[in-house]
C-alpha cells in the first residue's frame, strides 16, 4: 500500500474547484459521472442518469463545512448535452466516463472537446484507442505483468491502425 501513497498530496477542498464523481449503476453497466463546480457552485452530470447530488452536498456541509454547500443543496443539476452520446452502446460507459474525467473543464457543453466522434460517425476505433490508452495507465509501474499486457496492447495497435489520443 505505501507504493500507491507514495504520490499522494494532501489537498484542501476549499483549494478545489471541480469534483469529479464517477457513478457506477445496475450492476456495472453504466457508469456516469456528477461534476460539482464549487467555483461557480454549479452541478453537472456527465450522462443521462438520476442525479445524486445530495449526498455530496451533505458532506460538503456537515463534514468539510464549505462555503458552497449551502448554494449546491438548492441547484437544480444540469444534464450536459454530448454530441456522442451513444444509444446502442452498452459495454463502453467505462471509456466515456474516463474520457469526461480526463477532458471536462466546468463549462458545460460549450467549449468542452473529447475528441470522441458521435455514434453516427462511428466511433469504434476512437473508443477502442481510449481503452488501450486507460488500459495501459490503470496498469502503473507496479504492475508484475505489465510487460506482457504491454506486448499484448502494441499488437493491438499494429492491427487496428489507431492513433493516439
Amino acid at each position: 500500500m505505501n507504493s500507491a501513497n507514495e504520490n499522494v498530496d494532501i489537498v484542501n477542498v476549499r483549494d478545489i474547484n471541480l469534483v469529479f464523481f464517477p457513478i457506477l449503476l445496475h450492476g456495472g453497466i453504466h457508469y456516469f459521472c456528477v461534476v460539482f463546480n464549487l467555483k461557480t457552485n454549479m452541478i453537472d452530470i456527465l450522462d443521462n442518469i438520476h442525479w445524486i447530488g445530495s449526498l455530496y452536498v451533505h458532506h460538503l456541509r456537515n463534514i468539510n463545512h464549505h462555503p458552497s454547500a449551502k448554494i449546491l443543496a438548492t441547484i437544480e443539476p444540469r444534464v450536459v448535452e454530448m454530441k456522442w452520446r451513444t444509444k446502442a452502446n452498452y459495454v463502453d460507459y467505462w471509456v466515456f466516463l474516463m474520457r469526461h474525467m480526463e477532458t471536462y473543464m466546468g463549462g458545460g457543453s460549450r467549449g468542452w472537446f473529447t475528441g470522441l466522434p458521435t455514434e453516427a460517425e462511428g466511433h469504434k476505433k476512437a473508443l477502442q484507442t481510449l481503452i488501450i490508452k486507460y488500459t495501459w495507465k490503470l496498469l502503473g509501474k507496479h504492475n508484475q505483468f505489465k510487460n506482457a499486457i504491454k506486448h499484448e496492447i502494441d499488437n493491438m495497435v499494429m492491427k487496428l491502425s489507431i492513433r493516439s489520443f
